[in-house]
């Protein structure tokens, strides 16, 4: 080995998967969470995951590539696109896939995981998108804002294009990037009988998909009778 480099050995695969690998993933995923990806370094990344100081550019290349792996890690854990394809497929109508939808997103948010890094590293993302991450989130949005196009679509009779269909879409997303991006405890705070717990979760989905179902059906019936 030349002098000046850091070998690294590669550590044992547990089960298919770097075991150094996932350490760093996940050290990684409690630093962005706390100080972001632009105050996050790779050197304090290593040191947190008692790892060799080169193996964030041997696993990831790179600490870019390693905040999109965190992004998707992060984004899998909490509910992943193929999730939700797979259970809205599963409904006959409208109103029973936007209960599907509701129904996945609150049960994520409710689950344990809310409050590991996982929430903490997406919120970051939403209310301060990174250039990084942007081509590496474009797809997943895309497809996700596609597919509550489509329920909308259906609930209203209208095309996936017409702007009362997208003000719908806005409607249904806006309480669920509330529950998504706000500090737990501050909402606890605030509506301290709302109720976070995966016990909860059944009542919650239900009022947000009724309450959004009412508005829906008001607005296709004025657009209707004009």
């Amino acid at each position: 080995m030349k002098k000046g480099k850091q070998e690294i050995i590669p550590a044992k695969k547990e089960g298919g998967v770097s075991s150094t690998r996932q350490k760093i993933l996940e050290v990684a995923g409690q630093v962005f969470a706390e100080k972001g990806f632009d105050r996050a370094t790779s050197k304090e990344i290593t040191e947190l995951a008692n790892t060799n100081a080169a193996s964030v550019n041997y696993y990831f290349g790179g600490l870019e590539e390693l905040y999109k792996a965190v992004l998707h890690e992060a984004g899998s854990r909490l509910i992943t696109t193929d999730t939700i394809r797979s259970v809205i497929e599963e409904k006959s109508n409208p109103q029973a896939k936007l209960y599907a939808f509701m129904g996945i997103f609150v049960q994520a948010l409710a689950s344990p995981i809310s409050s590991s890094w996982v929430l903490r590293v997406i919120s970051r993302e939403l209310v301060h998108p990174t250039s990084v991450a942007a081509p590496f989130k474009g797809k997943e949005r895309v497809e996700r804002i596609f597919i509550i196009k489509n329920i909308v679509s259906e609930l209203m009779g209208l095309p996936a294009n017409h702007p009362a269909v997208e003000r719908g879409c806005l409607s249904i997303i806006s309480p669920c990037f509330m529950l998504l991006i706000c500090d737990r405890p501050s909402l606890q705070e605030m509506f301290p009988n709302l109720g976070f717990t995966q016990k909860d979760a059944p009542a919650l989905v239900k009022h947000l998909t009724d309450y959004a179902l009412a508005g829906i059906a008001s607005i296709a019936n004025d657009i209707e009778s004009k």
